[in-house]
């Protein structure tokens, strides 16, 4: 529990933010449907991330980030899928935004990344 101001929690215990490794240097999670077609580039990403995991689940990856076991989550998001992961997201200082030209919107689908700043950075630099 927690969020911008407040911090982050687990079991009342605080969490501190994830070490930022880069891409090179983290485990990443993309949604399958956009690697499997490569929408925006994403098998550039993969291919230069330590690794791929797909868990299948919003929450535990965004927890997975939060947690710093990995360092992008990236897929298309539902507002109910988002919206508890982004604010605890941003509460430790994560990247939270859309990678399509439509923007975040809290109303609609979006495509969206979770990361480390330094992994957004990288991801940014192969996806647009």
């Amino acid at each position: 529990h927690g969020g911008p101001g407040v911090g982050v929690f687990k079991n009342a215990q605080p969490l501190t933010p994830p070490v930022d490794r880069g891409l090179r240097g983290s485990l990443v999670d993309v949604n399958y449907g956009l690697l499997f077609t490569n929408h925006h580039n994403v098998q550039a990403v993969i291919k230069n991330a330590s690794g791929l995991r797909l868990y299948g689940s919003a929450g535990l990856e965004i927890i997975n980030v939060l947690e710093g076991r990995l360092g992008l989550y990236l897929s298309r998001l539902k507002p109910w899928d988002l919206a508890a992961g982004r604010a605890l997201a941003e509460g430790l200082g994560l990247v939270v935004k859309a990678i399509d030209e439509k923007g975040l919107d809290v109303l609609s689908s979006n495509l969206v990344l979770v990361a480390t700043k330094q992994v957004a950075d990288d991801v940014f630099a192969l996806v647009n």
